[in-house]
């Protein structure tokens, strides 16, 4: 059998989708060694180095640099040249001209169908039509929980047949840092306080950053506290009104940002934080919430979409669309030192019970299902 799995989105700054692509390319690798199938990965640019301790896989890389020409133009190319039983798409959606009865796509969540708001244009004109139209020609879409599996049937009811939640989970560098040396390099590069509440994601509409920032200084006001508000993510769309708000003296002197940080210096920014707030509307998953767990790091969630799916009973919840149940749960915690333990414990054990090998396992089945 002859696989093949699209892992150009890795040419991009490492993110949600990304972290799922790169982990589930380095389990599908392993698992494939005692399959023994022609299993070859797609990349736009260099090959990403973690990937060189691999073998038993065929390498194909794509000569554009533009997304757009290797999308729409290479990949059907190499989808005709290569002729493979099965193609997985595990970030972006198939090709307009793709030519494959075996198509796997993975929808990580109907935000774009459910929360069109919170799209950008290029989201909107291209990304949604093209994940409609994979939605009804691929085989099988995945799906990362029961939540995003739940949501996608709304929006398409007649893929009942063909969606399976396959799962997701994170990478096991994500534990809690017992390099002293390492916390304290990290805490001076990025200026981080010695308490402070972190969420961690990309500044977007649907992370309810403002919300977040909000509520914190509501907090602030009304209980005064040596706590700072650290946001670790990249800048994305709809960006802008945040960088407006946070102008304002009073908050830029709670809040720090940080900006897009690697996963080498953020398992050290979980670990050095006191508590992580994930004030999301919507979520497919929400991996942050479980690197976060994993680290040992207490953790504070919506109640919405997936997120009670991942926290479980190792987590404090509240709305996000109430500031008085975030301000509520923040002072709770700050007052209540038992509470940081008590969720620090929960979590890590929580954390255990996702697996990537298991996430793959599922998914090679997939394929061999053809």
């Amino acid at each position: 059998m002859k696989i093949m799995i699209d892992a150009t989105s890795l040419a991009r700054k490492i993110t949600g989708i990304e972290n799922y692509t790169k982990n589930l390319v380095g389990n599908i690798i392993e698992i494939n060694k005692e399959k023994n199938n022609e299993l070859y990965i797609l990349f736009r640019g260099d090959i990403p180095k973690y990937l060189e301790r691999f073998e038993g896989f065929i390498p194909l890389v794509c000569p554009f640099k533009s997304q757009l020409l290797c999308e729409q133009i290479w990949i059907p190319y190499i989808n005709l040249k290569y002729k493979p039983d099965v193609i997985h798409f595990p970030a972006f959606p198939p090709p307009l001209m793709l030519k494959n009865k075996n198509t796997y796509f993975t929808v990580h969540d109907a935000t774009m169908w459910k929360y069109k708001e919170t799209l950008s244009i290029k989201n909107k004109l291209y990304m949604r039509p093209l994940s409609n139209l994979g939605i009804k020609r691929s085989k099988k879409i995945l799906t990362v929980s029961n939540a995003s599996l739940k949501n996608i049937l709304d929006v398409f009811p007649q893929i009942q047949g063909k969606i399976v939640n396959t799962g997701i989970s994170i990478s096991p560098i994500f534990r809690p840092e017992d390099n002293q040396a390492k916390l304290k390099d990290v805490k001076n590069k990025y200026n981080l306080p010695s308490k402070y509440f972190l969420t961690v994601g990309s500044l977007e509409p649907r992370k309810n950053l403002k919300f977040l920032i909000s509520s914190f200084i509501d907090l602030k006001k009304r209980f005064p506290n040596d706590y700072k508000l650290v946001i670790t993510g990249r800048a994305a769309w709809g960006s802008q009104e945040l960088k407006k708000m946070i102008d304002n003296k009073d908050i830029k002197n709670e809040v720090i940002f940080t900006g897009y940080v690697p996963d080498e210096d953020l398992v050290s920014i979980y670990t050095l934080a006191d508590c992580f707030i994930y004030p999301s509307i919507y979520e497919g998953f929400g991996l942050p919430v479980l690197e976060a767990m994993a680290c040992g790091t207490p953790v504070m969630i919506s109640n919405t979409s997936s997120l009670p799916e991942v926290g479980g009973d190792a987590a404090l919840y509240f709305s996000p669309y109430v500031k008085e149940e975030l301000v509520m749960q923040m002072q709770r915690f700050i007052i209540n030192p038992e509470l940081k333990k008590e969720l620090s414990k929960k979590g890590l054990e929580r954390s255990k019970e996702f697996s990537w090998k298991r996430v793959a396992d599922s998914i090679y089945k997939q394929y061999e299902s053809n």
